[in-house]
């Protein structure tokens, strides 16, 4: 008996994406470009249709200095913490990053003098530099 294979993924707008097939390579193929598809939709749709081209860059830019762009841009004059930033992280780039890796990376940016901290260990909260606030510009290109 042929097993069959069946993909379905549906967009945020609703879209149904669905293929059925034996062929289990062809379904790795498929469901593959399939989610690249879904994610590439999905992000130009939040960014305002930005060109593909921006898109590639933007997944080849290396993780500090997305996270960087999120705080500059999706977290900026509020405090918030590591799980707040990986939330934030996911609705922005539409992929997660881990609890320990975010909160290295703020741990490292606020002894590097870009962020400020307050609170205790394991409860760390983090807000971007008031004095950055006008000079954000410098912290995506360096």
């Amino acid at each position: 008996m042929t097993q069959k294979w069946k993909i379905e993924i549906t967009n945020p707008k609703g879209d149904k994406f669905t293929i059925s097939t034996s062929d289990y390579n062809l379904v790795l193929k498929v469901y593959s470009v399939l989610l690249e598809f879904a994610n590439i939709s999905n992000e130009t749709g939040m960014r305002n249709n930005i060109s593909m081209k921006d898109t590639k860059l933007k997944n080849r830019q290396p993780l500090r200095e997305k996270v960087l762009e999120v705080i500059k841009n999706k977290l900026v004059d509020i405090w918030f913490n590591s799980k707040d930033l990986c939330d934030v992280f996911f609705e922005y780039y539409g992929i997660g990053i881990k609890f320990s890796t975010a909160s290295t990376y703020l741990m490292r940016l606020y002894h590097e003098g870009l962020l400020e901290r307050k609170g205790r260990r394991g409860n760390f909260r983090y807000c971007l530099k008031e004095s950055l606030l006008t000079t954000n510009k410098l912290l995506v290109d360096n």
